[in-house]
């Protein structure tokens, strides 16, 4: 007699394609990687990593040792990497006690000045130790909400106000 073929064996049911692992959460940088870090991203121009990675650093370590290349970059960048950074800066100033060391609070008045944000430069200006960068500061800072002021009233004459013979960016030369 014939003998019916035989069967093949039976297969294992088949298993779902394996998932890769899962990745670890995004962890703040430590803190001895960070100049490396921020220092390599501000070489690059990447003001958005840059940024991002300043949001992810404790505020003791965010803006210690800022090198003197991000006070020139930041004057060249765009606005609206100015007024992110602005931002962020006021939010720490805010902090008690304030995280900022000088080196940044100049910065961020200096960039105040420059974006026409005189309250916040003189916000910044006000917490920073009694200098003669900070009284230069507050100079600017002051004139250009009087020429705001002035500028908007109807019977004034536009720019009435001297400008003033100083530049304020001199305030990242000072100690």
């Amino acid at each position: 007699p014939a003998r019916p073929p035989a069967r093949p064996p039976a297969r294992p049911p088949a298993r779902p394609p394996a998932r890769p692992p899962a990745r670890p959460p995004a962890r703040p940088p430590a803190s001895d990687d960070y100049p490396r870090l921020r220092q390599a991203l501000l070489r690059a121009g990447a003001w958005d990593a840059w940024l991002r990675l300043a949001a992810e650093a404790p505020p003791a370590v965010r803006w210690a040792g800022l090198p003197a290349s991000l006070a020139c970059g930041l004057l060249q960048a765009q606005p609206a990497v100015q007024q992110r950074l602005l931002d962020a800066w006021l939010i720490d100033a805010s902090l008690t006690p304030p995280v900022l060391p000088p080196a940044a609070q100049r910065l961020a008045a200096v960039l105040a000045l420059q974006l026409d944000r005189h309250r916040d430069a003189l916000t910044i200006l006000a917490a920073a130790p009694d200098s003669p960068a900070q009284a230069v500061g507050l100079v600017h800072a002051l004139a250009g909400l009087a020429a705001a002021h002035i500028d908007r009233l109807p019977s004034s004459p536009k720019g009435c106000l001297p400008q003033l013979a100083s530049d304020y960016r001199g305030l990242l030369l000072a100690d």
